[in-house]
């Protein structure tokens, strides 16, 4: 299984293990700035859609400007893995799609689209049968409870059924990764540490978190970033090979 490490960070800090590690990064990220040219072992860009909309009124979206931006920078840096724009929840399944044509049909390759559970499991086995690459979203938001994560398993024999990859956005759940055998997730995780005050440390099979004493001042928090990444590092490591 193939860890993705997502979210803002330092070029300073991400740098030095770039070519250890698998990444995802959300357009968001380099809208109105110079990207940032760094190898990585494999890369996937996020519309950043979702975080976008936040920070603005959906009636002055533009969305079909989105697209084009969007596109623009897609075939600029030749991206191979993008993910579309994944905002079901906001503008509905039938314009998420017709937005996905579109973004295709600009960029001249397919995406990876993202499956939500109100798309239904027929729409689940159409995206297996078209797509080389597909995500599952709704971990993070709890669309998706663990309570539902076995019948996952049957998702993605699906998948494998039409020799499909399946990614989980946004999962890393410790007790289930070992059972549900995505072919890659991504995950922020590794930047908690600063946010909640603990350091993270590789046991040999998962991370462990530990907390720092109660009224102890964090002194360096580039160094603790430093230091979970390259525990989170040695995780992916495990995961590629055991998972």
């Amino acid at each position: 299984m193939k860890i993705y490490f997502a979210g803002s960070i330092s070029r300073k800090i991400i740098e030095p293990f770039a070519v250890d590690i698998y990444r995802l990064q959300s357009f968001v990220d380099f809208k109105g700035r110079r990207s940032e040219n760094i190898v990585f072992k494999d890369f996937i860009l996020d519309s950043g859609a979702f975080t976008f909309m936040r920070n603005c009124r959906l009636n002055d979206i533009d969305w079909n400007k989105y697209i084009d931006e969007y596109a623009i920078f897609i075939k600029k840096h030749n991206i191979q893995n993008y993910i579309e724009l994944d905002i079901d929840s906001i503008i509905g399944v039938p314009e998420t799609e017709r937005l996905r044509y579109f973004l295709e049909k600009k960029v001249g390759r397919r995406c990876i689209p993202v499956w939500h559970v109100q798309r239904g499991y027929d729409k689940w086995i159409e995206l297996c049968k078209n797509y080389e690459y597909i995500c599952i979203g709704g971990f993070v938001t709890k669309e998706i409870k663990e309570s539902h994560y076995p019948i996952i398993t049957k998702l993605i024999n699906d998948a494998n059924k039409n020799n499909c990859r399946v990614h989980g956005l946004g999962f890393t759940n410790f007790k289930w990764l070992p059972r549900l055998h995505f072919y890659s997730v991504d995950s922020s995780s590794f930047l908690s540490g600063s946010r909640y005050g603990h350091v993270s440390m590789f046991n040999g099979e998962s991370i462990t978190n530990i907390d720092f004493p109660i009224g102890k001042m964090l002194k360096n928090s580039q160094a603790l970033r430093s230091h979970n990444l390259q525990e989170w590092v040695k995780f992916s490591r495990y995961a590629e090979i055991k998972l």
